[in-house]
């Protein structure tokens, strides 16, 4: 492929016309390489697999059960962290209102943080209010129109 390039470079600098590529022929060629990278690759995983398989076969049975016992211990510590940051998430939104799935944090101080920041921003919040009524039972009191006058002497009305 680098000599083609090289080839075409050449052409180019010597100022003849560019010679005609077969690119059906080029494309078949592409792909009938990447075919066999394939199968390169399929093969090079399965004996990956059956490598892993014999390493696996030959790990003692006390190597066996500290690889899992390990395994447990990590995903304990996963969910005991996971546990204790719900403790922290509850205590905050216990403390200052805020709904529990509104929290984020890592640690308690972020997540305490993070609550207090939605408590003083839901506070700042205008809260809409209903219009005051003195006498609900009544009728409103009419302004009197300025230009009340104006209308009655136009259309004769007393």
């Amino acid at each position: 492929m680098a000599e083609e390039d090289n080839a075409q470079n050449t052409d180019e600098q010597s100022g003849s016309p560019p010679e005609d590529i077969d690119w059906k022929a080029r494309y078949e060629a592409e792909a009938e390489r990447a075919k066999n990278w394939r199968g390169k690759a399929e093969a090079n995983k399965t004996a990956a697999d059956e490598l892993a398989a014999l390493k696996e076969s030959q790990l003692s049975e006390t190597q066996k059960l500290e690889a899992r016992a390990e395994r447990a211990e990590r995903e304990l510590n996963d969910l005991k962290t996971a546990q204790q940051r719900l403790a922290w998430r509850d205590e905050a939104a216990r403390k200052t209102g805020v709904p529990v799935d509104l929290l984020r944090g890592e640690t308690a101080e972020e997540i305490n943080a993070h609550a207090q920041a939605i408590k003083s921003y839901l506070a700042a919040q205008a809260k809409p209010s209903a219009a005051k009524v003195t006498d609900p039972a009544g009728t409103p009191q009419a302004q009197a129109n300025p230009n009340a006058g104006l209308l009655r002497q136009l259309f004769g009305t007393k």
